[in-house]
């Protein structure tokens, strides 16, 4: 395995544990009593997941996957 093969799965399991937890989160928001901070965290919980696949499809357009 390469580098380039390491960094790849590397990254998947970054984005797959990203959406898990984002979509995990939004789960306990629906059938939980939340307040404010709930809210803040899927905010939070949904800019990493969003980055994360943004930095993934840069990173295969940049080594041509």
């Amino acid at each position: 395995m390469t580098y380039k093969d390491k960094v790849i799965l590397y990254l998947l399991k970054r984005s797959d544990i990203a959406d898990n937890d984002f979509n995990e989160h939004l789960q306990f928001i629906r059938y939980h009593k939340v307040d404010e901070v709930d809210y803040l965290e899927l905010i939070i919980k949904k800019v990493r997941k969003d980055i994360t696949a943004e930095i993934l499809r840069d990173l295969m357009n940049l080594l041509k996957v």
